[in-house]
């Protein structure tokens, strides 16, 4: 499946919004704070990757100042969690390479999301476009490790969502999803 088709196919599966949503103020201070607490902890991400695979800054300090008023109270979290030494062999490290900088692509395109929806910013498609050309830089990377492809993927992924929403998108049908069809689906097709 090429990917003008993939993009057409998924627009059959994608949850419509014709008349807009209305975000409740507790939901909506919910959402901002998780999403904004998700692009501080995709930053600190980001500072580590630096560290880890470019050799750029102290990664400790920079990341712990980040990360340090986040805690499920909002309460400065002093507490460290340590673990031992990683031995990363050449695909540990190539594929967690990809994770990081999937990540933190995904954390710089909140923080655009963000200054539009929630500070009213004028809406950075420049930015935007180039936050999703870095996050498919680093999606070609993990494919490519994988021995993936991009076309397999994209026709297992619309089979899996015919599977699940036969005719259109139904809320109905994706809080009740047959989790092992799609299993087998994905199973089949990879």
């Amino acid at each position: 499946m090429n990917h003008k088709e993939y993009v057409e196919q998924s627009e059959r599966t994608e949850k419509k919004f014709e008349n807009g949503m209305v975000i409740p103020e507790d939901f909506g201070t919910i959402v901002v704070t998780l999403l904004r607490g998700f692009g501080l902890t995709a930053e600190a991400l980001d500072i580590t990757k630096k560290h880890l695979i470019y050799g750029k800054g102290n990664t400790l300090e920079a990341s712990t100042a980040l990360l340090g008023c986040l805690n499920e109270n909002g309460e400065e979290l002093n507490r460290h969690i340590t673990y031992p030494e990683l031995e990363l062999n050449q695909d540990q490290a190539e594929i967690l390479h990809a994770v990081l900088g999937i990540v933190t692509e995904v954390g710089e395109l909140i923080d655009a999301t963000l200054d539009y929806i929630v500070a009213g910013k004028e809406l950075d498609k420049a930015n935007i476009g180039e936050e999703i050309g870095d996050l498919r830089w680093y999606e070609a990377i993990l494919i490519r490790k994988l021995g993936l492809d991009t076309e397999s993927i994209n026709k297992v992924n619309i089979d899996k969502l015919k599977a699940r929403y036969p005719e259109k998108f139904d809320s109905e049908k994706a809080l009740n999803r047959d989790l092992k069809a799609e299993r087998e689906i994905l199973e089949d097709g990879c």
